[in-house]
């Protein structure tokens, strides 16, 4: 998948050929919606360091890992959104336990609040079935 992070380029996972920068990306795809997910949780077991991995991760991708993972979480919301999911839905399911950040964070990357954005590629849902005339 590749990503186009506001104000850092591109970026590709695919360039990833270190085995550990691969079960990073593997587990931040699986577990992005997890509030508590860091590197240190994902060297838990690997017997490298996190600033070991964080350096080896910024290297192969392009991004810090923190940076990788939040717009793991955007993307994603950014489709969840286009479904016609609440915006606290979306956060919740995206890894933010504060709507607040989670919009703060979605303005950031994409210019916009959710709720604009949502509007705007008609993805609200209706709580009542239009009636037609």
């Amino acid at each position: 998948m590749n990503f186009q992070a506001s104000g850092h380029g591109c970026f590709n996972e695919g360039t990833a050929t270190h085995w550990l920068v691969r079960r990073c990306i593997e587990v931040a795809r699986i577990r992005y919606s997890d509030h508590n997910l860091t590197l240190i949780m994902i060297v838990h077991g690997l017997q490298t360091s996190p600033g070991y991995l964080g350096r080896l991760f910024r290297m192969q991708v392009g991004v810090s890992f923190k940076r990788y993972l939040l717009e793991l979480r955007m993307q994603s919301a950014a489709e969840a959104l286009q479904d016609g999911k609440s915006v606290k839905e979306v956060g919740l399911s995206s890894g933010y336990l504060d709507p607040a950040h989670f919009i703060r964070d979605f303005k950031g990357r994409f210019g916009s609040t959710p709720g604009k954005r949502q509007a705007s590629c008609g993805g609200l849902r209706h709580s009542t079935p239009p009636t037609s005339s």
